[in-house]
């Protein structure tokens, strides 16, 4: 994604809100204009998962496929990554759907030789300092986690006495994984006092008690200031395997199956012992055949099927001192969505 921003005309611009996700803009398109493929697929399958109803590309899947985390590791890891392209004018024919960039993945094949590699990037909060709005605030520093992990291996397929695939038959796996907290500044809410919490009647404090108790003054409308920090964790499982298979110089196919699962935890900004869960589940299966007819002829073919499931489960939690209310307790409040 850092490399994508190279490219002449390629900028990183806020999201907007319109379709909920998007960050890349060519040549001041919309974030949601571009089209991206994988071994020459379609990656543009995204879907977004809400408590109500929305519009925009993120609710049509018109967007890439990516994690929860916003990054491509849904569409190919950076390990398993053999090449891409941006192309933002000037398009051929064989481009188009969307106009703005065109980004192209493709991913990488074994070979006769069997290459592996591992990695793993850790970072925690140990020698950081406080955040500066913690610090005005009086709160603690909060977790920093970062832990990026994973490894690939390729090679030919061989198994002894039965098939020798040198030549001829290859496979490539690759495996990334990550555990991310990410820290918060501190945010200043407003919550229901101490006094009108004691005020209220019976059948409405259980409500009001889901908020979480002020740590700040009491402000004119009666309300409190509640001022707390907290770590974000999201976690990402990326794997992929890619088997390739040459009958000869001019007849060759592949096939590719790639899954990852994604998951993040925020929390509501007004109302701070309200979070709300996010997963990610993307499996894609593809495959592919090119076959040289002529010297100047040849032919392509690609086929693909992708689910992705996305799930949002707000709930209530006990975040600074806020006691959840049993919602099925109140008649005429039942199902799970209320969880």
């Amino acid at each position: 994604q850092s490399l994508m921003t190279m490219t002449p005309g390629v900028s990183v611009v806020p999201s907007q809100g319109v379709g909920r996700s998007g960050e890349i803009s060519v040549n001041g398109q919309r974030s949601e204009a571009n089209y991206f493929t994988v071994d020459g697929v379609s990656a543009n399958t995204s879907t977004i998962a809400g408590i109500d109803l929305g519009s925009g590309a993120g609710f049509s899947g018109s967007l890439p496929g990516q994690t929860a985390f916003g990054t491509t590791q849904s569409m190919a890891s950076v390990d398993a990554l053999q090449e891409f392209r941006a192309i933002t004018s000037s398009y051929s024919a064989e481009y188009g759907r969307t106009p703005g960039g065109q980004f192209a993945f493709t991913t990488r094949s074994g070979t006769n030789d069997w290459h592996g590699s591992l990695f793993k990037y850790y970072r925690n909060d140990r020698l950081d300092a406080n955040n500066w709005f913690n610090n005005a605030n009086g709160l603690p520093k909060q977790a920093t986690r970062q832990n990026d992990f994973g490894g690939t291996l390729g090679g030919l397929i061989f198994v002894p006495k039965i098939y020798d695939g040198k030549d001829r038959t290859f496979f490539f796996f690759s495996y990334e994984g990550m555990r991310v907290r990410s820290p918060q500044p501190g945010i200043t809410t407003e919550v229901p006092s101490l006094s009108i919490r004691q005020q209220a009647p019976a059948e409405l404090q259980p409500f009001l008690n889901a908020f979480p108790l002020p740590n700040g003054p009491v402000i004119e409308n009666g309300n409190a200031h509640f001022t707390a920090s907290y770590s974000i964790p999201s976690s990402l499982d990326s794997t992929s395997l890619r088997l390739d298979h040459s009958f000869s110089d001019r007849f060759k196919i592949f096939g590719r199956f790639s899954q990852t699962p994604s998951s993040m935890t925020t929390r509501s900004t007004y109302g701070l012992s309200e979070k709300t869960s996010q997963e990610f589940g993307l499996k894609t299966i593809t495959l592919g055949a090119t076959n040289i007819l002529t010297p100047s002829l040849n032919n392509d073919f690609r086929f693909n099927s992708t689910w992705n499931d996305t799930e949002a489960v707000p709930e209530l939690d006990d975040f600074g001192g806020a006691a959840p209310p049993d919602l099925h307790a109140v008649p005429g409040m039942t199902g799970r969505s209320l969880g």
